[in-house]
């Protein structure tokens, strides 16, 4: 199968999958149990990450994160309230060594025009180094209506259970480098 329909295959199922939850299931109790299933709570976040990784959030740092509908488990971990700098890590039973690089492309692509007013442009990529080996993230960045310039980069982890997908995005302005170093050095399968 050609790459490019295998893209667009696993959006489209995703995209489905989206659409028939939010058609199907009145929209404010979709929204309550989106809500009802993340929490802020450690015992419930490392019941979360159980299957990916072991870290430790940097200091300062907030952790929301939640399981839905098993589907996908998540953990958004922010440098606080003013701050746009997060950390995402991402599993899906979906999501496997055979489709993983269609996903990281799809979510990639989907980090370029989700919903805000920036322009992205691919910088390429560079690599970090986690738990002992390196790891490729896709780096791009933009400029939204008011001239603020972000960054997003994206990647993909080996987890005790699959796959991780690994998203860092923030201002350049508010990037937190040291931060990001900090989690990167802690992370252990």
């Amino acid at each position: 199968m050609d790459k490019g329909l295998k893209i667009a295959l696993v959006i489209l199922i995703t995209l489905i999958l989206f659409m028939v939850c939010a058609c199907c299931v009145m929209p404010g109790l979709f929204i309550e149990g989106i809500k009802r299933n993340l929490s802020v709570d450690p015992l419930v976040i490392s019941k979360t990450t159980q299957n990916m990784v072991d870290y430790q959030a940097p200091p300062g740092y907030k952790q929301v994160g939640g399981d839905f509908l098993s589907l996908f488990k998540f953990v958004a971990i922010t440098a606080g309230s003013n701050s746009n700098f997060t950390i995402l890590l991402l599993q899906s039973p979906f999501i496997n060594q055979s489709n993983i690089n269609e996903f990281e492309e799809g979510i990639v692509s989907d980090g370029r025009s989700s919903g805000s007013d920036v322009q992205w442009r691919s910088m390429g990529k560079t690599q970090l180094f986690i738990d002992g080996s390196f790891c490729d993230m896709d780096v791009s960045e933009g400029s939204d209506s008011r001239g603020i310039l972000f960054r997003n980069m994206t990647g993909v982890i080996n987890g005790r259970s699959g796959p991780v997908i690994f998203m860092v995005r923030g201002r350049v302005d508010q990037w937190d480098q040291d931060g990001l170093y900090a989690f990167l050095r802690s992370i252990k399968k």
